[in-house]
């Protein structure tokens, strides 16, 4: 039976009709996609910007910290005998309620301690944080640190 020119005009409009809405789909599509990703890139920026901001100021609120330490009397005192103190378990006592205090402050922090220059980097005072609150270390359970790099380079 042969087939009318009607019949072929109307499949090939439905195929034209489905090739157009295909083709639209996927336009669509793509760029939908592409907007997402642009949007997901900024936001992406935008984070990484808030954060390394945040990053740098703790940095900073850290170095002040550790140059506030460096300079009180009591860390002074415990390197090098000075006038203020009747000696240096008194000064080291002093500073190791002066790094709880700080920690108390700054949870972040996980311990403080001074490392001496003399005495190949043996820990001077050093109060650490744990499960069960602060803790001073004294005695044998201070450590030599002077391998580690931010001993020996600084």
């Amino acid at each position: 039976m042969p087939v009318g020119i009607g019949f072929q005009l109307g499949v090939l409009l439905s195929v034209f009709g489905v090739l157009a809405a295909g083709f639209t789909g996927y336009y669509s599509y793509t760029e939908s996609r592409t907007l997402l990703v642009k949007a997901a890139e900024q936001e992406l920026l935008t984070a990484t910007q808030v954060i390394g901001r945040r990053f740098n100021l703790l940095l900073n609120e850290s170095a002040n910290n550790v140059r506030l330490l460096a300079s009180l009397p009591a860390t002074r005192a415990v390197l090098l005998p000075e006038a203020g103190f009747t000696g240096p378990k008194e000064a080291e006592e002093a500073l190791a309620r002066i790094f709880a205090n700080v920690l108390q402050l700054h949870p972040e922090y996980f311990q403080i301690r001074l490392i001496g220059a003399d005495q190949h980097g043996l820990e001077r005072v050093r109060v650490d944080r744990t499960d069960s609150g602060l803790l001073h270390v004294t005695g044998k359970a201070l450590q030599e640190k002077a391998h580690y790099p931010y001993v020996y380079q600084t």
